[in-house]
């Protein structure tokens, strides 16, 4: 951090560079739902479902106690900054108020939206099925200051990173054995999915009077996503002798705007305030899926995810399961032949299809104020509030071509069943030496939740056929954190005068409700993020 002086010039430039990498740093906190990946606020790597992927680094302190990034950013001058990071995550489903008919999948551990896949009414998995999910993480940050007059900066920061989501030894990776109707069945499944982020922030500030600055401007983010969704089920029975493979190869493009202003007051040489307001942040994520499966159609009927649905004891409106698969099958293909049908299997189906998705994220009006006090020498204390408005996160998906059993769906929270979401942040900085210093801090979200408060919005013609809960077997839902708390830790060591190395460790338990037309279930995960930091100063 920069060193606070006497003379002017010296507080406009630690001024506008606190409060430039301050904004842009809280830019993308809103969303709870992330991988709290290198500094509180989830202002580290944030990973989103369907493309949705956000990557921020800054410096934090002042309108933060957010000073924990790997790098701790001190920028002084140009700096590059590298990190690497590994996290893991366990997570337990259910609870006695949970829902006991599904079995929700979290490929990156904290997704807002995540898959859930339908298979028993009766049951839910045990803790021990659960893989832990493990997530290497690079990513970079670089600013460069231009100084057009002596009381004016303009200051450009980039940042961007590279999440790798891996199945099988990170990821989802997971196995099953189930019966359903007197038969046996067996499911794989994995998730791959690598994403790369790149934000970039325009701050324009200056100090518009004694010991006050202000700044603000726009936030552009573009993330690239690519990965797969694999799920093979095959039936343990030998008279059944049927396969149902799913592939899922998944690019997405994403790009968002948003803008932010904040203001800096520094009220002692111990004492500083600042303020931040940042604007709805609009995302927008454009990807195709492609889905492939075979299987027979006398012996299940299947959604888009393959999900099973016997032809007996299910709900299906008076019609029988299979002339209503036939049905949904010819009218959303119009070239659907019958005669292709894959003779390998009895009564088996053989389908490719695309689809070109566009999901649109949006996140509330948010507020913050942060205070910095140094009570003492080479001791600094960062306090931090936040409130956002306007009732969670938004999310809608649109399906263009209609693969088989993918619907339109949305989550609505409606803004009475809300409270404002508020959170706070404690944070200590301790200079040991010239070279060694040490940070840490907590994080604390409380709960908003005045009820369940989620409504899905389902096509009518589906309506009856299966419970309401799966939307036709696919539910996309959010898994909305009532209550979380972060632990962080971490130190740095200057090697040279152009130099530095950073460790950091995180440790997050949140508490999360899952929200069905049946109740609320809950979910508990607990993680740990670690990793090394390392900047380069020009």
């Amino acid at each position: 951090m920069d060193t606070i002086s006497d003379g002017k010039s010296c507080f406009v430039k630690s001024s506008v560079r606190v409060l430039s990498f301050s904004l842009f740093l809280l830019i993308l906190s809103s969303n709870n739902n992330t991988l709290l990946a290198s500094g509180m606020e989830a202002t580290g790597i944030g990973i989103r479902a369907n493309g949705m992927s956000n990557c921020w680094i800054g410096e934090g302190g002042e309108i933060g106690g957010l000073f924990w990034q790997p790098a701790g950013f001190a920028f002084q001058k140009e700096a590059l900054q590298l990190s690497a990071e590994y996290k893991f995550s366990y997570i337990y489903f259910g609870s006695e108020y949970g829902p006991k008919n599904t079995m929700p999948f979290f490929p990156s551990g904290h997704d807002s939206m995540t898959t859930e896949y339908r298979l028993e009414p009766d049951r839910i998995p045990r803790a021990d099925e659960v893989k832990p999910i493990n997530v290497p993480v690079l990513f970079f940050s670089f600013k460069r200051e231009i100084s057009d007059r002596q009381d004016y900066l303009r200051s450009v920061a980039i940042s961007g990173g590279l999440i790798s989501t891996t199945g099988g030894g990170g990821g989802l990776s997971k196995s099953i054995d189930f019966s359903k109707g007197g038969e046996n069945f067996h499911i794989d499944a994995n998730y791959l999915i690598s994403t790369f982020s790149f934000g970039i922030p325009i701050i324009l500030s200056s100090e518009v009077y004694n010991n006050i600055a202000i700044g603000g401007g726009p936030v552009f983010n573009l993330g690239l996503t690519m990965g797969s969704n694999y799920k093979r089920l095959t039936s343990s029975n030998p008279d059944d002798n049927y396969l149902i493979v799913n592939q899922y190869p998944y690019q997405a493009v994403s790009f968002g705007t948003g803008f932010i202003f904040g203001a800096l007051f520094r009220l002692s040489e111990r004492f500083k305030l600042g303020l931040v307001m940042k604007t709805p942040y609009n995302q927008v994520s454009i990807s195709e899926i492609r889905a492939y499966r075979q299987g027979p159609l006398n012996r299940i009927t299947l959604d888009s995810k393959g999900n099973i649905y016997r032809t007996t004891g299910e709900p299906n409106s008076g019609k029988n399961p299979i002339d209503r698969f036939n049905e949904e099958m010819k009218s959303m293909f119009v070239n659907f032949d019958p005669d292709s049908i894959n003779q390998d299997y009895d009564r088996g189906i053989y389908y490719d299809v695309k689809d070109n998705v566009t999901t649109t994220l949006r996140l509330p009006l948010r507020i913050g104020m942060g205070i910095t006090l140094i009570p003492a020498y080479r001791l600094k204390i960062y306090l931090d509030y936040y409130v956002s408005f306007w009732s969670q996160t938004f999310q809608q998906i649109d399906f263009k071509n209609g693969v088989p059993g993918i619907l339109m769906d949305m989550d609505i929270i409606k803004k009475d069943d809300l409270k404002d979401t508020q959170e706070f942040a404690l944070g200590t900085e301790y200079i040991l030496s010239r070279d060694w210093t040490i940070r840490g801090g907590v994080r604390f979200v409380p709960t908003y939740l005045k009820k369940n408060g989620v409504k899905r919005q389902m096509f009518p013609e589906y309506a009856g056929v299966i419970p309401e809960t799966t939307v036709n077997g696919i539910s996309v839902f959010s898994a909305n954190p009532l209550t979380s708390w972060m632990f962080s830790g971490g130190f740095s060591y200057q090697l040279s005068n152009e130099w530095r190395l950073d460790y950091f460790i995180h440790y997050t338990q949140a508490l999360s409700q899952v929200g069905s037309d049946e109740g609320a279930g809950e979910i508990s995960s607990y993680s740990i993020s670690t990793g090394l930091g390392i900047v380069r100063y020009y």
